[in-house]
Order: structure tokens, then sequence, then C-alpha cells
């Protein structure tokens, strides 16, 4: 049984980007709830209206997208960091994480938001909620990402030094949840603190766990099991000790790993 880490422990992190989303049916004027839900989206923080388009292209975190003449509205906070998406299938909330701050509040942001949404749409129905955690560090080499990571949670047949780019994706189910792990290592080339450019490996670790047909009542505390079973049962449960005390003290020198960030 692997060991059960707190949270709080963690001092350092490799979190990119956030994203809530949850999909739906039932709203017929997407313009309308918009002119509904205009306060309460100030209230959250987005003051920037970037626009209103039509999607037509296939996105991999956004499935229905695929469906031509979907209205979107688009707003974003002032510090351009936290995207804010509804349509008329959709509510997304992006996060580009420069700062790290606790899952709780961009899980109030959502779930406030799509509750005014389900008080003001008679008929909504949540067809699928999910939550995507994209984490992302740079090993020199692959013998540097298994000082951190776990050899057996790699096709490692195909990771060597000269690599062009890996992918390996893992769908499995935990509880009713739906998850689906993506791998993604590729060769990039970085500027030091000196300014000069480096050549390093980039590792993406993409998790996304969904639930499907869901009752909007139970949402806050659905949300909250999906981010403790990616954190427990699999962004930890890949690292070597090494890793993990390198997150929780800082230490990471003598792994070679770059792209750590501290969370204050």
């Amino acid at each position: 049984m692997s060991q059960i880490h707190d949270k709080k422990d963690f001092k350092y992190n490799i979190l990119n980007m956030i994203i809530l989303r949850a999909d739906y049916d039932g709203i017929f004027s997407v313009s309308g709830l918009i002119d509904n839900l205009q306060g309460k989206i100030k209230d959250k923080g987005f003051t920037d209206f970037i626009s209103e388009r039509n999607l037509n292209l296939y996105e991999k975190d956004s499935e229905d997208e695929k469906n031509s003449g979907v209205r979107v509205f688009v707003f974003k906070t002032k510090d351009g960091l936290i995207e804010l998406k509804i349509s008329e299938i959709f509510m997304e909330v992006r996060v580009r994480v420069e700062k790290y701050v606790n899952f709780q509040k961009y899980k109030n942001i959502f779930c406030d938001l799509l509750e005014e949404i389900n008080k003001l749409q008679e008929f909504l129905a949540c067809s699928k909620i999910s939550i995507r955690k994209i984490n992302r560090c740079f090993p020199y080499t692959i013998d540097d990402l298994f000082k951190g990571f776990k050899s057996e949670a790699f096709n490692t047949v195909y990771l060597h030094d000269d690599i062009k780019n890996y992918q390996n994706i893992l769908d499995l189910k935990i509880n009713d949840t739906d998850y689906q792990i993506v791998q993604f290592i590729a060769p990039v080339i970085v500027t030091d603190e000196k300014n000069q450019e480096i050549n390093i490996l980039q590792f993406i670790f993409d998790i996304v766990g969904t639930v499907k047909s869901m009752d909007i009542s139970t949402l806050r505390d659905r949300m909250t099991t999906i981010n403790d079973e990616i954190f427990h049962e699999i962004f930890t449960c890949i690292m070597n000790d090494s890793f993990i005390k390198c997150l929780k003290e800082g230490k990471c020198s003598e792994l070679n790993i770059e792209g750590v960030k501290s969370n204050d």
C-alpha cells in the first residue's frame, strides 16, 4: 500500500494549469443566461469580457466544441490568469498557474457559477464534470527523470536521451470516476539564469478525472473527491521518495530537474 501524504506538507509544486469543466444540456439561450449571470461573473473576479465566438474546431479537453455554431462567451480576470468560458453546452474555468493557490478557491468559483446556472435554468442536466491538472517539469536527461519518477510508470522501451518525443496514455477507473493520464516527453531549448541556451527535456504529466451524469447537489463533494484521488492515487504514486522530498523541502539540486516552483 502506498504511503498517504498530507498535501499541507508540500511547499513546492510543478503545476502548470488547472481546467474545471461541466458539460450540460437544457440551456436554450446562452446570451440570456449571460445577461442574468453578469453580476455573479464580476463578483468572481472576471472583470474583462474577451470575446463572443462560434467554435468549430475539435479540442482535446473540450470534445463538444467540434459542433459548429456553438456560441461561447469568454471572460478573464484582470491579471489574465483565470479564464471563464460559458456556452449552451459547457462551462469551463481555466487557470494558468503562476502562483500556487489552494484548489478550494478555484473549486468555489466553479461551483458557485454552476450552481447559479442551475438555479436559472429549470431543465439543466449535467452530463459530466471533469478536473484536469497539467503538471510540467524539466529533467536534463532520462536518467534524471528517473531520479524523480518511478521508471515502472513509463514504457521505458521508448525512452532514451536522443528521444524526439514520447507519449503514453493510460485510462483507469477509481471508484466511479474515469481517469485519463497522459505522459509526454520531448526535448526543448530553454534559457538559464545566465541567458544561455541549454538543451533539456520537458516532461508533461496530464491528468483528467471525469464523473458522468451527476447531480449538481453533490458537485462540491464530488470535485473534492476527484482532486484528492488525483493527488493521492495518481500524482504522488508516480514519484520516487526523492522527488516527494523535493516538493516538500525544495531540495532538488541533486535530481537535476528544473521547473519546481515554491508555493509561497
